[in-house]
């Protein structure tokens, strides 16, 4: 299972039209995730394209969704959030210790606008960078495995 990670896209539509492009061609992702700042973006998504978009509301965001929840993706559990209420712009633990709390594989969030990889505790923990910025990221989910690449939207156009 190959998944596009977005987040922070603040209404830019110009490359909210290149993930839209991206979903319509050979090889396209099988699912989006958007991982807040602005929730409408997702929802707008949901309008243009024929994968599933799974989103969480952000900092930016006025919304009664969840700002954090567990996911399975491609039979993995993720812990999917923006970050703003773990603080992510401080420091990555609270996020890593809720994702070994939750006992999930990887844990995606947003709210820095930068770009990250890393592992802790064992656990993934991507950022996909702001979508506005033209930064994202692709997973892909195979018998339990999980790898990541952060990218450039225009790399995958």
């Amino acid at each position: 299972m190959k998944i596009l990670v977005i987040s922070d896209s603040h209404g830019r539509r110009t490359t909210l039209e290149d993930v839209v492009s991206i979903c319509g061609r050979p090889g396209a992702p099988d699912m989006i995730v958007h991982l807040g700042d602005n929730i409408s973006d997702a929802r707008y998504l949901r309008q243009r394209v024929t994968q599933p978009v799974l989103a969480v509301p952000g900092n930016c965001d006025w919304s009664d969704e969840e700002a954090e929840r567990v996911e399975k993706i491609g039979g993995v559990d993720m812990l999917i959030c923006h970050g703003h209420t773990l603080r992510v712009k401080q420091t990555l633990l609270p996020l890593a210790c809720r994702a070994q709390e939750k006992g999930v594989r990887a844990a995606l969030f947003g709210h820095t606008h930068t770009q990250f990889m890393g592992y802790e505790y064992g656990v993934l923990l991507l950022n996909p960078g702001a979508l506005k910025d033209e930064k994202c990221a692709v997973m892909e989910v195979e018998k339990g495995e999980v790898r990541a690449q952060l990218m450039n939207i225009n790399k995958l156009c």
